[in-house]
């Protein structure tokens, strides 16, 4: 009796499938990185809005004292020590908030630069209420329109 020879199998992947497989894993990372790399910038906007926002509430607080507005970073840091203030118009640098006081008006401007580039305005007079504004150019040149949301 003759025996049989079976030919050995081999299993694998063929070419067609793993060039499928690395070309499906392509376009998710193709649409996942946009979606990252926006919600980063959005979260260092947001965290830039929250520090004039927290510096407004600390304003205020001076406000109500006072009836007057201030520039004075050390009076500010006794009401809300986690926020570094300097006293100017022109947001230049990340993670400080600027202080930029009008006496005649009672007027107080508030802004700060995002770690994206972006400046955010907050003004308010007299206690009348605050108005926003967002800039993508940040500097003295920049004009801002102010208006009840960023």
């Amino acid at each position: 009796m003759k025996r049989l020879v079976r030919p050995t199998e081999e299993r694998g992947f063929t070419m067609i499938e793993l060039m499928v497989v690395v070309l499906l894993i392509g376009i998710l990372v193709g649409i996942g990185l946009p979606t990252r790399l926006g919600a980063r910038i959005r979260a260092q906007d947001r965290a830039a809005q929250a520090d004039i926002r927290n510096a407004f509430t600390a304003e205020r607080a001076y406000f109500t004292d006072t009836l007057t507005y201030t520039t004075d970073a050390s009076a500010m840091t006794a009401i809300e020590a986690a926020i570094a203030y300097v006293a100017g118009d022109t947001p230049l640098s990340v993670g400080v908030v600027y202080l930029h006081f009008h006496a005649g008006p009672n007027e107080i401007f508030i802004s700060t630069r995002s770690s994206s580039g972006t400046c955010f305005y907050l003004r308010e007079a007299d206690g009348g209420g605050a108005t926003f504004a967002g800039a993508s150019g940040c500097g003295s040149t920049d004009t801002q329109t102010y208006g009840p949301t960023w």
